[in-house]
């Protein structure tokens, strides 16, 4: 019985203490009547320890325990929270629609687990009386100042010069073509050739691999 019940530490002693409080123990008497037990029969073949930790383990959402050990939050379930959702959303919807500035804004529905502060209306905000230094300000206002004058300057410099036309591509004679392709059969580099050719790199790696000039022989 490593693990217990919901809420309650594990074994038979946290169900000992579980039964040691009074209105505890009245709870689990009326969750058994309702299964048809009692806790007179605890310790005996109708109810064994085991029995009893099963059956309030796995109690019924509302149970006369739930009801007990969570007076404020029991009744609150997914569903629950879902509808006050949907309710909260609704009101204010209708709010929005309604068109008057000076309706106050509709408080969400009270449920468990939402404090003071979170049910108070999104407009209201909370106050502060602390004020900003004056040298703060003034450094925040230099700093803006000098964003701005970067961004008018970039604004104005002068834009940058056009690029070079790309020199157009030298065709080969068919002479060259083979020189190239002797040159390579001898394990001269792309770039070697391509230098001393005056021709990107890319042509003579095309005569290389037979895509460019394949009628010279």
């Amino acid at each position: 019985m490593a693990q217990g019940v919901r809420g309650v530490g594990g074994g038979i002693l946290g169900l000992r203490q579980l039964l040691s409080d009074r209105e505890t123990k009245e709870a689990i008497q009326a969750d058994l009547l309702a299964s048809g037990r009692t806790l007179a029969d605890l310790g005996t073949w109708a109810l064994s320890w085991w029995d009893l930790k099963c059956l309030l383990r796995h109690r019924p959402q509302g149970s006369a325990l739930d009801r007990h050990l969570q007076p404020q939050t029991w009744q609150w379930t997914l569903l629950e929270h879902l509808l006050a959702g949907i309710y909260d959303t609704l009101q204010g919807a209708n709010w929005q629609r309604g068109g008057d500035k000076n309706a106050p804004r509709p408080t969400p529905l009270p449920r468990p687990g939402v404090g003071d502060d979170d049910a108070k209306p999104a407009d209201e905000k909370p106050s502060s009386s602390a004020s900003i230094p004056l040298d703060d300000i003034h450094d925040v206002m230099a700093a803006r100042r000098a964003q701005r004058g970067v961004r008018a300057v970039v604004a104005h410099a002068p834009p940058d010069p056009p690029s070079p036309p790309a020199a157009p591509r030298r065709r080969l004679a068919h002479s060259e073509v083979r020189a190239i392709r002797t040159a390579l059969a001898a394990g001269a580099s792309h770039e070697d050739l391509a230098t001393f050719h005056r021709v990107p790199a890319a042509s003579i790696r095309r005569i290389a691999d037979g895509a460019t000039y394949r009628h010279v022989i």
